[in-house]
């Protein structure tokens, strides 16, 4: 825990500095912890004999997810309003275009999902875990908002946080299919909640 103030504390002085590109360097911090809450834990659970000499590895990563995921969505929002107080002098109206829309949505369910992620609240709402599911649904949210902002706002094609987001979620593909092959738990959760996201997130885009 106090790495992840250590680390918001730092970007934090970084950004109020004019030192670096907090957006970026934030945005893919976050994916980068994103990526280590989500997966360890669920391809443990696909049962892989190949990855039996992995197994303290993962447990160690699974052990820490709350922590990653916290600091995961923390770097979001350090992402999110580093790139307001950058961008919202050209408008603030920037918020509802469709490039930054998708991420808006997406850092909505960042911050309810912070905001339930300590012990005090999840012991007094005891459907905490199924909000947290919705860590899926922002995939897709967070692939068109990556795509869309870098074309419009920096010239870039964002191909890192594009594979990212995309191959995020076709690991949600493949872990039904492999579940469903090997006759193991399906969660419906997951696939469910990713094609949720990218209906929200067309709809973003022709609103």
């Amino acid at each position: 825990m106090i790495g992840i103030v250590m680390m918001a504390f730092l970007l934090a002085v970084l950004q109020y500095l004019g030192l670096g590109d907090v957006v970026a360097v934030a945005a893919n911090l976050g994916l980068l912890f994103l990526a280590l809450t989500l997966l360890p834990i669920n391809i443990m659970k696909l049962r892989f004999g190949f990855l039996a000499g992995a197994l303290p590895a993962l447990g160690w990563l699974v052990r820490h997810r709350r922590d990653f995921g916290i600091l995961c969505g923390l770097l979001f929002v350090i992402h999110g309003t580093s790139a307001y107080i950058e961008y919202s002098s050209v408008s603030p109206s920037f918020l509802f275009t469709k490039p930054i829309l998708p991420g808006v949505i997406a850092a909505f369910v960042i911050i309810l999902m912070l905001l339930t992620s300590n012990l005090w609240v999840q012991q007094r709402l005891s459907r905490w875990r199924n909000l947290h599911e919705l860590i899926w649904f922002i995939l897709p949210l967070g692939m068109a908002h990556a795509t869309g902002a870098a074309l419009e706002y920096i010239g870039d094609d964002a191909g890192s946080a594009t594979a990212a987001f995309g191959t995020l979620m076709v690991f949600v593909l493949v872990e039904f299919v492999l579940a469903k092959v090997r006759r193991l738990p399906l969660n419906w959760w997951h696939i469910l909640m990713t094609l949720l996201g990218v209906g929200a997130a067309m709809m973003t885009q022709v609103l």
